[in-house]
């Protein structure tokens, strides 16, 4: 695994220079190319080691991805100095990827990634980076602006702190940005043809026999009986939904084989062009032509090296991961049989989760199979929350109401609204599961379309497959609005009688549809963090304490006018992706401000007063040195060109220092 040189932020401040110099002999691409490099380094590929001693397999892991590195630096390199129009970022990215793929073990794993989503959210940050280089090149954005926005939306650390001695999986740092209230276009993703989770999912599991068991307080004989009709309906939907996926396997895997040989020979046909015509004398002598500062001229020409040191390794990998595909046996198969296995596991889905309610009902008496229902409808709607990515979608309106009442009994009315929530939102959600497998099915038709390369059926079945994609996002709006429309209900039968439950009941409802708007803020944490300093007199402290009543005040109504922002935007950003999948025009934008949370402006508001007044209120303490840096924040031009002309001083003294000691030790040799 390549270690991520420099992070997306370090990249773009380096290019004005040096590329306002060069004119057209610099490609503008160059930029995306430094960032990219970052991109195929973060896929954690699974690999199983053949039976030999540790130490060898670790030895030849390292020396893997030291090759690697030094092949992506190299990359880096080459693509600044290089004036050869015939090999462009594309084509060294591409090789790039190549040649990871080749020194990956797990060829088996290639050919049918289990990371699909992974390298779906990866393509989507490329488009990211699109947007923010575009909006640089045609005026938009100032470098300022671009980078401010990849740091809140991405977090520096996001990038540079990521590699192979990390704990953190890379999905885990998706969720980790995800919360942050940022990400929009990663969570409204379309699911790719051939996507189809739901089906192959059970809705219950063996885990959920012990939560059975307590809930309905089971003796062991009647509990036993539940145990064998619940590991009969595992066991054959299992079954089913191996069979299927082994098809879609097979299917997949033998499309992958084609399109890796050629990505192989692409990049083959790529690095023998480059180590045959490139004259790499003429190459290193354009460095010091076009590279600012003597550190960064003699990391490019280390780079040069330790690329032409790398090009063998690699050549040998890329020629012995074709030879692997090339032998590789892949059994004919009827794709109808992937539509048909579809096709029959969701019509006999829903038969055979009410078959095992039927079965248990049977061994229970009247008080636990009412019971059961209820246990059964908790499953389904928590299912459905865990599913949803819409704002709003996620609230759980009978937790909120037990934990706002607590001790308190609930009224007639209350219950009521309650049940009838609860029966209206069963309905939406089954309509939802529906909506959400006939788009994999048609999904599936469009793959097997594709397979076939039939060019005849691939519009109508887009169109189709456009068309269910919308089918299921209006079922989740309607979900979500009578998720909301609930909320309000219930909150109309609480405030007449208690207007503090009835608070109560909204507060926890909003942070669980609302997690990311609802979260602390970083003004919120400094003002926290200010109180704590140990060096405050009076006056200090009374200043911060009006300081934070004021941002209580202005926090409500900002949070909320973000929340019914993304009430509003996230359906038209995911119809916009829709629009995109049919190669329709959309109206709606996909640029930057897709990816930024709603009202992030109104928040970076906040926090940028909240930092000036504490510099106001700390000035000239220690403690103001030790505040967290605020989320976003990049440096001013005047400040980062006063620490680069110090920081080149500093290496000129030490530079100097160096010489004088050579030049006393060669003195004192001659005596």
């Amino acid at each position: 695994m390549a270690k991520p040189a420099n992070d997306f932020a370090a990249d773009l401040r380096r290019v004005p220079e040096t590329h306002a110099r060069q004119g057209a002999t610099l490609p503008p691409l160059l930029i995306l190319f430094l960032a990219l490099l970052l991109v195929p380094s973060m896929i954690l590929h699974a690999q199983e080691e053949e039976d030999r001693p540790e130490d060898e397999s670790v030895q030849e892991q390292a020396e893997q991805q030291q090759m690697l590195e030094d092949f992506g630096s190299g990359l880096r390199a080459f693509a600044a100095t290089l004036d050869d129009p015939d090999i462009g970022i594309d084509e060294l990215r591409a090789l790039y990827e190549s040649a990871e793929d080749a020194l990956s073990t797990d060829l088996g794993m290639e050919l049918f990634l289990d990371e699909h989503e992974a390298n779906q959210q990866l393509d989507e940050l490329a488009e990211f980076r699109d947007d923010l280089k575009e909006q640089v090149f045609n005026g938009s954005m100032s470098r300022d602006e671009v980078l401010a926005t990849w740091v809140e939306v991405m977090d520096v650390g996001f990038f540079h702190k990521f590699n192979d001695k990390d704990d953190v999986t890379w999905s885990d740092r998706m969720l980790d940005a995800e919360r942050t209230g940022n990400l929009t276009s990663i969570r409204l993703r379309i699911p790719d043809a051939g996507d189809v989770r739901t089906l192959l999912r059970p809705e219950f599991l063996m885990r959920d026999l012990k939560f059975f068991g307590r809930e309905l307080e089971l003796d062991e004989s009647t509990l036993a009986v539940i145990e064998v009709l619940l590991e009969e309906y595992v066991r054959a939907y299992e079954g089913r939904a191996r069979t299927l996926k082994d098809a879609i396997r097979t299917a997949r895997s033998r499309s992958a084989k084609e399109s890796m040989i050629n990505r192989v020979t692409r990049a083959d046909d790529t690095l023998e062009r480059m180590t045959a015509t490139v004259d790499w004398s003429e190459l290193r002598g354009r460095i010091d032509e076009r590279i600012e500062g003597e550190e960064r001229q003699a990391w490019m020409q280390d780079a040069m090296n330790r690329f032409e040191g790398a090009v063998d390794g690699i050549q040998q990998a890329l020629d012995r991961r074709q030879r692997d595909l090339e032998q590789i046996q892949v059994r004919p198969e009827d794709t109808r049989k992937v539509l048909q296995l579809a096709a029959d596991l969701q019509a006999d889905r829903r038969r055979m989760r009410n078959q095992l309610i039927e079965g248990m009902m049977l061994v229970l008496d009247e008080g636990e199979q009412e019971a059961l229902q209820g246990i059964f409808e908790k499953f389904i709607l928590e299912q459905a929350r865990i599913d949803s990515s819409l704002g709003g979608s996620r609230i759980n309106l009978e937790l909120a109401l037990s934990e706002a009442l607590g001790e308190k009994s609930m009224s007639d009315r209350t219950r009521e609204t309650l049940e009838s929530a609860t029966a209206e939102l069963l309905q939406l959600v089954d309509r939802w599961v529906d909506a959400r497998m006939d788009r994999e099915r048609s999904g599936l038709q469009l793959f097997v379309a594709y397979e076939r390369d039939d060019e005849s059926a691939l519009g109508n079945l887009t169109a189709g497959h456009g068309q269910r994609a919308r089918t299921e996002l209006n079922a989740a709006i309607m979900i979500r609005d009578r998720l909301m429309s609930g909320q309000s209900e219930i909150e109309a039968t609480l405030v007449e009688s208690d207007p503090v439950t009835a608070k109560r009941f909204t507060e926890l409802t909003t942070s669980q549809g609302f997690q990311p708007q609802m979260r602390t803020r970083w003004c919120e944490h400094a003002l926290e963090w200010a109180v704590s300093c140990s060096d405050l007199d009076e006056e200090q402290v009374a200043t911060i304490a009006e300081y934070t009543s004021d941002l209580d005040a202005q926090l409500q109504p900002i949070r909320m006018k973000a929340i019914q922002s993304r009430l509003v935007n996230e359906p038209r950003i995911a119809r916009a992706k829709i629009d995109k999948l049919l190669a329709r025009k959309t109206s709606i934008p996909m640029g930057p401000g897709a990816w930024r949370e709603p009202g992030a402006d109104l928040f970076l508001t906040l926090n940028v007063q909240v930092e000036e007044q504490l510099d106001s209120v700390l000035a000239g303490m220690d403690c103001l040195k030790d505040i967290p840096r605020r989320r976003g924040k990049v440096l001013p031009a005047e400040e980062r060109a006063k620490r680069a002309r110090e920081k080149a001083a500093a290496e000129k003294r030490e530079r100097q220092a160096q010489d004088k000691d050579g030049n006393s030790d060669s003195r004192e040799n001659r005596r």
